[in-house]
């Protein structure tokens, strides 16, 4: 027996609750419409009528995957960020709305600057440097990762947005020294580096620590080392005026500010909270 669009989403929100996904509404109903290439509201109109029996099995098979807490994001295969669709896999990171808030004020920053040229240290999807590039006349940027794989998903993201003409994407590690040898000098420097200890990992929720890339969030167990190493080298990489912005984890706002104050003599720190209230990015501004 054929079964219909609402009859399916009621069957795949049921299996989901029963396995402890906590948005089961939203990821059956987002899977659906993937399933059936359909947006909300065409899905709407045809609700009441019959599946093919091709795309039932489909569906069953991304909520059977969606049940061992496999990322939503990586089912449907893309996120939307800031305004722009991106394509995301496991190899990269999933964009979180909590990074918007860094790409909004690094926006607003950047804007009064003629023609500026940004560092994007650990790019993952592309999402901070696509978004930049989107909003901002006359930018040109350098977006860095260590992972090629990572790189390969952010090329596609910079190609599918039409910014690709604006980034020059490059593979290096920001803590070694040779790689700060190979690029120049910036108006702007941004990150949202790892930040999570290694005894930190298992508290995290299933879907990340299960899923998503070890390599862009752990910083074994110093959640500073990459802030300390991008704001060493930020004293000889950024120019007159320059900018440094970083996304911060809880708890890390007092010592990511410290370490900008102790490398840079001048500096004027600016924290900026997220929707829940929490502290979110901090950003430094050379004098």
């Amino acid at each position: 027996m054929s079964l219909t669009a609402v009859e399916l989403l009621a069957e795949g929100i049921r299996q989901l609750k029963a396995a402890g996904i906590d948005d089961a509404e939203v990821s059956a109903r987002l899977l659906l419409q993937h399933t059936l290439n359909k947006t909300p509201s065409d899905l709407h109109l045809t609700a009441a009528e019959p599946i093919s029996s091709n795309n039932i099995k489909a569906f069953k098979k991304l909520i059977e995957k969606r049940c061992t807490h496999f990322p939503l994001q990586y089912l449907v295969g893309e996120v939307e960020f800031f305004n722009v669709k991106l394509k995301v896999n496991q190899n990269v990171l999933i964009p979180r709305p909590e990074t918007e808030i860094l790409v909004e004020n690094i926006i607003d920053i950047l804007k009064t600057k003629t023609s500026p040229k940004l560092l994007d240290i650990g790019t993952g999807s592309g999402n901070i440097a696509v978004a930049i590039a989107a909003n901002v006349d006359d930018i040109r940027i350098t977006a860095v990762d260590i992972s090629g794989d990572a790189l390969y998903i952010a090329k596609e993201n910079a190609c599918l947005n039409s910014v690709a003409d604006k980034i020059n994407f490059i593979c290096g590690d920001c803590l070694k020294d040779e790689f700060w040898k190979t690029v120049g000098k910036y108006d702007a420097i941004v990150s949202n580096p790892p930040y999570v200890a290694d005894n930190e990992w298992e508290s995290l929720q299933p879907e990340v620590n299960k899923f998503e890339p070890r390599v862009a969030l752990l910083s074994d167990n110093d959640p500073l080392k990459y802030y300390k190493a991008i704001t060493r080298h930020s004293k000889s990489k950024l120019n007159h005026n320059g900018i440094i912005c970083f996304e911060i984890g809880a708890g890390k706002t007092s010592d990511v500010a410290a370490v900008l104050q102790a490398n840079h003599n001048n500096i004027e720190i600016t924290i900026i909270k997220d929707l829940a209230g929490l502290e979110r990015v901090v950003i430094g501004k050379l004098h």
